[in-house]
């Protein structure tokens, strides 16, 4: 078999790894999500949920993989659209990974970095007010929301 049948037959095998991993995660997680007390449902499914999420990692795998096993093919053709597509399939397999974080906790986990960046240049005397001013800003706007949420919106379900 030479390098490049060799090749073909791994970047096939992750298409069909990756579209079961992502199929067996959706019809392990959607029961969950669309029951009407889907906190609730969580909760009682934790074994459910940790299988799809493992199963969501390994298709993040798979979908890694694709790009790496064509870039050496790819780029004898053109160079730039092979890092391209390689710089796209990791961008995919990123939103893929964050997919199953709610926006805000996504939202505050950026603000949260960018407040430790704040942090580190104030340490090193590298900042400027205005930049200290902006880094705060999405968390600031971050707790807003929450703030207004909670007292709009409430909790769906109580506390067990």
């Amino acid at each position: 078999m030479t390098p490049q049948n060799r090749s073909a037959k791994i970047i096939g095998a992750f298409f069909i790894l990756a579209t079961a991993a992502s199929v067996l995660a959706a019809v392990l997680i959607g029961p969950v999500l669309s029951a009407p007390d889907y906190v609730a449902a969580m909760a009682q499914n934790a074994n459910t949920l940790a299988l799809a999420a493992a199963s969501m990692l390994a298709a993040v795998v798979e979908i890694i993989g694709i790009p790496v096993a064509l870039y050496p093919m790819l780029r004898h053709r053109n160079e730039g659209l092979a890092l391209w597509f390689l710089t796209a399939r990791l961008l995919e397999a990123v939103f893929y990974t964050l997919g199953i974080v709610c926006f805000l906790a996504l939202w505050a986990f950026i603000g949260g970095v960018l407040l430790f960046a704040q942090g580190i240049l104030v340490m090193f005397e590298a900042s400027s007010p205005m930049l200290e001013a902006t880094l705060f800003i999405p968390v600031a706007l971050n707790e807003m929301v929450l703030a207004g949420w909670l007292l709009i919106k409430e909790f769906n379900t109580p506390l067990a």
